[in-house]
């Protein structure tokens, strides 16, 4: 007897939990909670804005990581004050822009070919064919 009722006290807390969990989360302190070691689909409803590890979208500008097409300056957050750049944030992805950089420096070409390059990479190594954007999976069957 003693059992069942444990049981029925357990599955009504975390029925009560999962009810109101809108609720409970905000009362979780996300200071100490170590993010990095949560899966994604639990890390992203967590916590609403988790920062990329590196530096700011600043740096990313003075290091010629921006273009007519992927303007970072414009994107900047501004005092409104001063109108000075002050952007919390940080910037970009530490890993892309080193693939960036790495392929700007070998093939010799601008920002944006580099990011080309790189998507195009990507969407190989995805099974994606980076022409027409269709999987180039031979069971793929389109209707048009």
């Amino acid at each position: 007897m003693l059992l069942y009722t444990l049981t029925f006290i357990a599955l009504l807390l975390c029925s009560a939990a999962a009810y109101f969990r809108a609720r409970l989360i905000p009362l979780l302190p996300l200071d100490r909670l170590p993010l990095d070691r949560l899966p994604l689909g639990l890390r992203t409803r967590v916590a609403a804005y988790i920062p990329v590890p590196g530096g700011s979208f600043q740096e990313d500008l003075e290091g010629g990581l921006s273009s007519a097409e992927f303007d970072l300056a414009g994107n900047l957050a501004r005092d409104e004050v001063t109108g000075a750049q002050v952007d919390p944030r940080t910037g970009l992805d530490a890993a892309a822009k080193r693939q960036i950089q790495q392929i700007m420096k070998q093939k010799r070409c601008t920002f944006d070919q580099a990011r080309l390059i790189l998507l195009q990479d990507r969407m190989k190594a995805a099974g994606i064919d980076p022409q027409t954007g269709l999987p180039r999976d031979s069971k793929f069957v389109t209707f048009s």
